[in-house]
């Protein structure tokens, strides 16, 4: 079965088009099967807490609102900044539990991972956790069941879907705008850009680290101006440069221009629309049941 096949419709989204800034609440060692356990058993560095502090005091600077997908393992650790992700009014999703990849796990594995992060997350946040995106961004067209699980779940929405196709993830032929699958959940497929008859992934991530700072400009300048823009960091990308000891330092040309990466991303968001993930569904025909009722 094609990715198209399990499209039910596509959403209207209000107008102007919002650009959203997204986190993905993890450390450099959740990148390694069993990163939680090796970090509690070797005693690695970790600043998960005081980098997610660091991008609070930015965000809360610039008035920038985000949806910090919190893998919940490690929510534990990150109690209070929960609190004041939701006190500063943030939104917080799911990043699942165990940063498991969809493409190496069974069904019912995944589905466990799910559910229990989503439990995990509602117990600390006192809230329903409706947002989720995949570790990896692991939803590929070798596995669409997984999109079935995050549905069965109990999730409203994911972001996990990407338009391109590289050898870690991606379904080229998904649409690049925001839609409803037919088993009810609505996808927000992170951002691309087409050039020279390619697709540029352009949201963030390593892509911010490896692009140089003018293509990265540039690319996020192409994307078409009636799709919402989706930027993702990671926390530990605000570590000092060999913090992470299985950092090689190859893939971070970024970090000596980061301070004004970081100004870019947040003044970017300054004219957005919607100012988490969890507003946009409640802009859209239904209004808030609509996610309260997908969340059930």
């Amino acid at each position: 079965m094609a990715y198209r096949d399990l499209i039910a419709e596509m959403l209207d989204m209000p107008r102007p088009p919002a650009t959203f800034v997204s986190v993905d609440v993890e450390d450099y060692f959740h990148e390694v099967p069993g990163g939680e356990a090796e970090y509690e058993r070797r005693g690695l560095t970790s600043n998960l807490p005081d980098n997610v502090a660091r991008l609070l005091d930015l965000f809360a600077e610039k008035g920038v609102k985000a949806t910090f997908f919190v893998l919940a393992c490690a929510a534990h650790r990150l109690r209070p900044a929960i609190a004041r992700m939701l006190n500063e009014g943030h939104e917080v999703a799911s990043h699942g539990f165990g940063h498991l990849r969809a493409t190496w796990t069974e069904p019912a594995v995944y589905r466990d991972d799910l559910i229990k992060a989503k439990a995990v997350l509602e117990d600390i946040a006192g809230r329903p956790v409706i947002g989720f995106r995949a570790p990896f961004f692991a939803v590929t067209e070798s596995n669409l069941w997984a999109l079935d699980v995050i549905r069965e779940a109990g999730y409203a929405y994911d972001s996990s879907v990407c338009p391109v196709k590289n050898f870690a993830y991606g379904i080229p032929d998904a649409p690049e705008a925001p839609h409803r699958l037919k088993n009810g959940l609505i996808e927000l497929p992170l951002s691309q850009t087409r050039l020279l008859g390619y697709r540029f992934m352009v949201s963030g991530g390593f892509y911010l680290r490896a692009y140089p700072f003018w293509l990265t400009r540039l690319l996020f300048g192409l994307r078409a101006k009636t799709l919402p823009r989706i930027l993702y960091i990671h926390p530990w990308e605000n570590d000092p440069p060999r913090l992470n000891p299985w950092d090689s330092g190859i893939d971070h040309p970024a970090l000596k221009w980061k301070p004004r990466l970081m100004k870019w991303i947040v003044t970017y968001n300054r004219r957005q629309a919607f100012p988490r993930f969890s507003a946009l569904l409640d802009a859209l025909p239904g209004g808030q049941s609509l996610a309260s009722g997908l969340a059930r």
